[in-house]
């Protein structure tokens, strides 16, 4: 008898631990969707919402802007899979098919992201590199834009033939 209260015990303490580790979930998710960088994703998603991707992946082409690798590790943080995921992360790989699972989320949106954040322009110290190396603002602009817009292009027709089949 004692052995299976002990049991009954350990089952029950890591029911509670799971629930705790629920709640915690929850409440981050509640803080981060009140935050600024989420009120920032939002804006942007009518940008991106032809491309099929939702406000966290906005916000992580975002602050892409800065480092591509960053790409990766903002979406750890913002779909609650640790700061030190990576691509091979399997929690973050997880939490993209759970949320691919529950909003309904089309894998080509997932290819459509790939695309597009290999495609878009490069970090921010290439840019600054560029306008010190042309001593002028317009290649600047266009060494931002053309990607920019080549990479939302060839992402949306991933995204809608996808859809297709």
């Amino acid at each position: 008898i004692a052995a299976q209260t002990q049991t009954l015990t350990a089952e029950n303490s890591a029911n509670v631990e799971a629930a705790i580790a629920e709640l915690e979930i929850a409440k981050e998710s509640e803080l981060l969707e009140q935050s600024y960088i989420s009120r920032i994703g939002k804006a942007m998603e009518p940008v991106f919402k032809p491309l099929g991707f939702d406000w966290k992946m906005s916000v992580s082409v975002l602050t892409g802007l800065m480092a591509k690798e960053v790409v990766v590790s903002s979406m750890g943080i913002l779909y609650h899979a640790g700061s030190d995921s990576d691509e091979t992360s399997e929690s973050l790989i997880s939490k993209l098919q759970a949320n691919r699972n529950a909003n309904n989320i089309p894998l080509s949106a997932y290819m459509s992201f790939l695309v597009f954040v290999l495609l878009y322009f490069p970090c921010l110290g290439t840019l600054i590199a560029i306008n010190k190396e042309t001593k002028g603002i317009k290649w600047t602009l266009f060494s931002a834009a053309y990607p920019l817009v080549f990479a939302w292009i060839v992402s949306f027709g991933i995204y809608q033939l996808g859809a297709i089949f």
